[in-house]
């Protein structure tokens, strides 16, 4: 950019920004301070909004993590029970190890 736009970027920006601080201090609304100081209302919102300290777009919040075990809101689900060859029983409770099971229906598979 060239000196002359930074220049008149700078000379806009102090003249809005002091519009901006009177207004505040003014009490009035922003169509009453623009018609007071022969301002146009759309030019006045543009530069409030370009001059307006920007928010961070995202914040993180803490959440403390409770190590203690809690109850569990549904009750647990019942236990599949898979009978191998009419002999053998396996029940199988939630939280298993697929691996576990994969391994033991193997071997019973030989049997």
């Amino acid at each position: 950019m060239n000196e002359a736009k930074l220049v008149e970027r700078q000379e806009k920006q102090r003249f809005w920004g002091g519009h901006l601080s009177q207004w505040k201090e003014s009490g009035l609304s922003q169509s009453a301070y623009c018609r007071e100081h022969q301002l146009k209302l759309h030019r006045f919102v543009y530069w409030k909004k370009r001059l307006a300290p920007q928010k961070p777009s995202v914040s993180l919040v803490e959440v403390p993590v409770s190590r203690q075990k809690t109850a569990c809101l549904f009750p647990p689900a019942p236990p599949i029970s898979i009978v191998f060859s009419g002999h053998c029983r396996i029940e199988v409770r939630s939280g298993f190890d697929p691996a576990s099971l994969e391994v033991v229906l193997r071997v019973l598979s030989r049997l």
